[in-house]
């Protein structure tokens, strides 16, 4: 596939937050395609209040507490994984990197965790597979038909609980954990690294959301993702 955009190279050092990330994607990437990935419905509101909800949400820290060792591993529905962070399923990863779901798999197998793959991908479901040996969903949408999504949700109250919106930095990860997820998606921070630098921007967010939430989670008093509770939450 042809690249949309002018590579121009950044030093990963300098870019320290999936914020950093955006900034650099939004001078690279065509207007149309910024606007694709960034936009929402309306006047965005429920963007906005996805990312600004989570900084409502207060942590009470443990102290005392021996945070010399951290461990981040998890499962999901049995599934191994080396953080409890994945990439969400997003239309279109080619218009930010020519490598497009391609490059996120490698990632998202380089770094240990999954990814979920959009039913609009660039990419077949096949081609991505024999791709990377990253373990990888497929999203669905939902039946027209409510009285079967509703059971469908109700049989998933059951799948484990899994959060995806606004989520940016280590701190909303740690309080998705605390109050009951057992792992959390992310979709712009990862196309914002796709658009930087393909691969190895993936790679760069999914190492600094691991990062801040080993940190995070050392400050708040927590050495084991298992650990996280309703307690944590002011």
């Amino acid at each position: 596939m042809s690249n949309p955009f002018t590579a121009v190279a950044y030093p990963m050092t300098v870019l320290l937050n999936p914020a950093d990330f955006e900034t650099v994607a939004r001078e690279r990437l065509p207007q149309s395609v910024y606007d694709y990935y960034a936009g929402g419905a309306g006047d965005e509101i429920t963007i906005r209040e996805n990312v600004a909800a989570w900084s409502r949400v207060r942590l009470l820290p443990r102290v005392l507490v021996d945070v010399g060792s951290i461990d981040l591993r998890t499962t999901v529905l049995g599934q191994a994984l080396s953080m409890p962070i994945i990439t969400a399923p997003c239309a279109l990863n080619a218009l930010a990197h020519p490598d497009g779901e391609l490059a996120v798999g490698r990632a998202v197998a380089a770094e240990g965790t999954m990814q979920v793959l959009s039913t609009l991908s660039s990419y077949a479901l096949e081609e991505v597979a024999a791709s990377s040996p990253a373990p990888r969903w497929f999203q669905l949408y939902v039946y027209r038909d409510r009285e079967i999504t509703r059971a469908l949700v109700q049989r998933v109250e059951r799948a484990e609980v899994f959060v995806d919106g606004g989520i940016r930095r280590g701190t909303d990860v740690l309080k998705a954990l605390a109050m009951g997820a057992r792992a959390v998606l992310i979709g712009r921070p990862y196309l914002w690294g796709l658009s930087v630098d393909g691969e190895r921007g993936v790679r760069r967010v999914l190492a600094l959301l691991r990062e801040d939430l080993a940190l995070s989670m050392a400050l708040a008093g927590t050495r084991d993702v298992s650990d996280l509770s309703p307690g944590l939450i002011g």
